[in-house]
């Protein structure tokens, strides 16, 4: 019993608990044993979570989904599903009404699909509508890093003020670009911002405008949250040359 006790303290107290540890607590078998995990398991949730219940609502947008898993029945294979995908409208209808039934937290989840999210941009790019791809260009990335390099929140607001109509920083940090539908001159932003040294207008259809940043968010993405991989594979973008 002791060396369960002394087990769960040292995983308790560990930032990275010992495989050893781990190992040992999930082989105990005996009965008292396994009750005096639970019973520490109960009193660490009751000391972060007291004794209330959680409530979240669940939004499943889509049931399409490329991957095969047996035990899901989501699953590609399972062909006597009847597939959907919601609509904007019809998940925030869905939210909304969790929402007023006082539920705080909700979840949207679906299957795994690469057409889902991309859809929509594909089809605006088939339609050249330089607007509806502005409007749909976005980076999740940027909410893990903006307030730790409120530097490229500014470049992206200094981008729409002069007349672009929207700016997205790149993967994670390296680049921010920006699509307009007009010839906007941005030479100024290298004498406005130490952290821009390149512009680079490219056209097709519409004004694409690259800015390189000597910022590098995605060592602060590796080493906080992601992996090496999540961020440009270019050498500039590692070594942060110039």
């Amino acid at each position: 019993m002791y060396k369960t006790e002394l087990a769960l303290q040292k995983v308790y107290n560990s930032p990275v608990p010992s495989a050893e540890d781990i190992k040992y607590l999930l082989s105990i078998t005996d009965e008292t044993e396994i009750n005096t995990i639970f019973d520490f398991a109960n009193r660490v949730r009751r000391e972060y979570m007291g004794e209330g219940i959680l409530l979240r609502g669940i939004v499943e947008f889509s049931n399409f989904c490329s991957k095969s898993c047996t035990y899901c029945g989501l699953s590609s294979s399972n062909s006597k599903l009847e597939r959907y995908t919601l609509s904007k409208d019809q998940i925030l209808v869905s939210a909304a009404q969790m929402a007023s039934s006082g539920i705080k937290t909700i979840v949207l989840q679906s299957g795994e699909s690469n057409e889902i999210g991309l859809k929509p941009l594909i089809e605006a790019i088939k339609e050249n509508n330089t607007q509806k791809i502005a409007s749909l260009l976005n980076n999740t990335l940027e909410a893990a890093i903006l307030n730790d390099y409120p530097v490229i929140k500014d470049i992206k607001a200094h981008l729409i003020k002069k007349g672009c109509l929207n700016a997205v920083m790149s993967g994670s940090g390296p680049s921010v670009f920006a699509i307009c539908d007009k010839s906007i001159d941005l030479s100024e932003l290298k004498k406005v911002y130490d952290e821009v040294y390149e512009v680079s207008i490219v056209s097709h259809g519409a004004c694409n405008i690259a800015l390189r940043t000597n910022i590098n968010a995605g060592t602060f993405l590796s080493s906080k949250t992601f992996t090496d991989s999540t961020y440009a594979n270019s050498p500039k973008c590692r070594n942060n040359e110039k």
